[in-house]
């Protein structure tokens, strides 16, 4: 304030000035000192941008039948907790299909069932089908990252690296031992295993979870070049509106269709 207001006094005003003038030069002095430390600092050159590795996945043989897989009227309890009522849906064949829905609503109970067979479910003979689970117990820990994924692949290494690549694992990455890996990166391993056994039914559960921005890109553009039928289990909205054609959602136990977008 250049003048003092209206409602203070004179004298008040003074005394106002000289703490405020006092606060200044602590400001000014702490400036002061941060301003020679910043000069004294390495300069540090913008990172530059993650390397982009672009691919297509190789064609897997698209399934003939209409529906790759369906369900009519499966109903799932554990003792006297109901987690499915009479659910009914179907897999088509060619076709990106999303299951949503908060934790705990039963959509990992209904992929289980439809991997394991249950009366009310059905696989299609021409489907080979390959699963992403929340586990990772596909992955043996003695073995490297590239070892792991190449162990049942159909495609060769390079194919193999690239795809590792699209999921921002690097050179050194891939000749890591599982036992070692973060969270994340046993992710990447496990869901780069099943995006090169050459199935033609590809079944995620959740692969987006401790996953960062990055690799999810990464992970968009080889399922939007993956020519097989693929059902998945996410919450992630974003993930689900740039992949996904179908979408399903269960909550409460009922399972009903809702837009893509």
């Amino acid at each position: 304030m250049s003048k003092p207001p209206k409602s203070m006094g004179s004298s008040e005003w003074i005394l106002y000035k000289g703490v405020a003038s006092l606060q200044q030069g602590h400001v000014q002095s702490n400036k002061a000192a941060v301003m020679s430390r910043l000069e004294h600092l390495d300069k540090k050159d913008k990172p530059e941008d993650l390397p982009q590795v672009s691919m297509k996945l190789p064609d897997t043989g698209r399934i003939r039948a209409r529906y790759a897989a369906s369900v009519r009227n499966l109903s799932v309890s554990y003792g006297d907790n109901q987690v499915l009522f009479d659910v009914s849906l179907s897999v088509e064949s060619g076709k990106r299909t999303f299951l949503t829905g908060g934790n705990g609503t039963g959509k990992s109970t209904l992929i289980k069932a439809i991997l394991a067979g249950a009366p009310e479910t059905f696989i299609t003979s021409e489907a080979r089908t390959a699963y992403f689970s929340q586990d990772q117990d596909t992955l043996e820990p003695d073995k490297t990252v590239l070892e792991n994924v190449m162990s049942g692949a159909v495609q060769p290494q390079h194919i193999c690296r690239a795809v590792l690549s699209n999921l921002c694992m690097t050179g050194d990455d891939m000749f890591k031992p599982v036992s070692v890996l973060s969270g994340g990166e046993r992710v990447k391993t496990a869901l780069a295993k099943v995006l090169v056994s050459g199935c033609n039914f590809m079944i995620l559960d959740e692969p987006t979870n401790h996953m960062d921005v990055y690799t999810m890109e990464g992970l968009e553009k080889l399922l939007e070049s993956y020519d097989g039928t693929l059902l998945a289990v996410s919450h992630d909205r974003t993930f689900i509106r740039h992949v996904g054609d179908v979408v399903y959602r269960v909550e409460s136990g009922f399972v009903t269709l809702v837009p893509a977008g």
